[in-house]
């Protein structure tokens, strides 16, 4: 069985208010926003969850094995 870590479209995250963004966010509204926009400069469609270490150039999860082994 896999599992798959959960992520946000970028796209979604820059509709967001300040105050929203720096309530799901460290830092600024400013810095954020400054690094929403550079994800989508690297070609990147969704934000990462923390902690995935499998990721597509789009930042999307492409699962997690749930044996010991760890990634596929």
């Amino acid at each position: 069985m896999r599992t798959f870590h959960i992520y946000m479209p970028i796209s979604a995250a820059e509709q967001s208010t300040d105050a929203e963004l720096e309530s799901m966010f460290p830092g600024d509204a400013k810095e954020i926003r400054g690094q929403l926009d550079s994800m989508k400069k690297q070609g990147m469609e969704v934000i990462p969850s923390e902690g995935c270490d499998n990721q597509d150039a789009t930042g999307r999860c492409l699962g997690h094995s749930n044996s010991k082994g760890g990634n596929p």
